[in-house]
């Protein structure tokens, strides 16, 4: 008997035990069971593979959560700083320091007073003028400010330290100011 190679059959596959014969399609009647358990252990390994997959796909997509909120409270204490920088340094003709953590001044403009407050984990800026008085929040929702405390260096310096913390962390932020154009004193607004 002559065997036929066929393109899609190799010749190590023709073989086949002695006392079997081969079926019609190349598969010798002894291996009974041989393909379903090729199936059984191909999809064991694609599962397996699958599993990999998407346990390292859901450790990206948390590790890209905790990274967006890391650059999320580094921003927002940045822009905290900056305001407070502008307002303390440069616009304020005196600032006054209360028992409870309040930042009260008075800016250059004349017909402005403002006052910068720790209250329930946020910061917020009030602002008087001859017009009334408004509210502003000076953090990112979502993020709350701990640890907020002030403290009187020297006549026209002080320092300023907060804490800011989201979900997965906290990070502290800290700076020294010099009042330009006044002087920092301790008491009620």
């Amino acid at each position: 008997m002559r065997q036929v190679l066929s393109a899609w059959s190799a010749p190590w596959s023709l073989a086949c035990p002695k006392g079997s014969k081969r079926s019609r399609y190349y598969r010798c009647s002894g291996q009974k069971g041989f393909m379903l358990l090729t199936y059984v252990v191909g999809l064991a390994v694609g599962a397996a593979l699958a599993a990999l997959v998407c346990t390292g796909l859901g450790r990206t997509a948390l590790s890209w959560q905790r990274l967006q909120e890391r650059i999320s409270i580094v921003q927002a204490g940045s822009y905290m700083q900056s305001l407070l920088e502008k307002q303390l340094a440069y616009n304020a003709t005196g600032i006054t320091i209360t028992a409870s953590g309040s930042i009260c001044l008075n800016t250059i403009t004349g017909n402005k007073k403002l006052v910068i407050y720790y209250r329930n984990g946020g910061l917020y800026l009030q602002t008087t003028t001859g017009n009334g008085t408004g509210t502003n929040p000076l953090f990112i929702e979502g993020i709350k400010v701990t640890a907020w405390q002030v403290q009187k260096i020297s006549a026209q310096r002080l320092r300023i330290s907060f804490a800011l913390k989201g979900q997965n962390g906290e990070r502290s932020f800290e700076q020294v100011l010099t009042c330009y154009n006044g002087e920092v004193s301790y008491g009620e607004a």
